[in-house]
């Protein structure tokens, strides 16, 4: 099986995790572990593709009592490349260029202004001036 071109990470490993839970469905008593790992919510998908993806689990399990694990392994591969190109990439929690700016902004403003000194004890019990570190 040849890998799509133009995948995102998400897609991949969208890819990645519903094809395993398929190829295990090939084995006795897969069709449950693959069911609990499509409807955990770590895989990435929505309610209406995990429907779908446990619906071809179902298929290769039969596939596989039947004795056509070549079938089954064509239909898991198949069905986890149309799943993945279906999902949805997440909402990225970077911030924006402009949330950025504003943000360095108010640190520069914030160095702008002399920290105070403060006096620390030094060698022989004087005390000297010690200005805080730069942030």
């Amino acid at each position: 099986m040849t890998k799509p071109q133009g995948e995102d990470t998400h897609q991949k490993t969208v890819r990645g995790r519903v094809q395993n839970a398929l190829l295990g469905a090939r084995n006795v008593g897969g069709r449950d572990r693959a069911e609990a790992v499509l409807a955990h919510r770590s895989v990435g998908l929505d309610d209406q593709l995990a429907h779908e993806a446990t619906e071809a689990a179902h298929q290769v399990a039969d596939l596989a009592a039947e004795g056509d694990w070549r079938g089954a392994t064509d239909l898991a591969h198949r069905t986890a490349t149309e799943v993945a190109q279906q999902v949805q990439a997440p909402e990225s929690k970077k911030p924006t260029r402009a949330e950025v700016v504003e943000r360095v902004k108010g640190h520069r403003r914030a160095t702008d202004k002399p920290a105070p000194e403060v006096r620390v004890p030094a060698h022989g019990g004087a005390r000297r001036q010690q200005r805080p570190r730069r942030q």
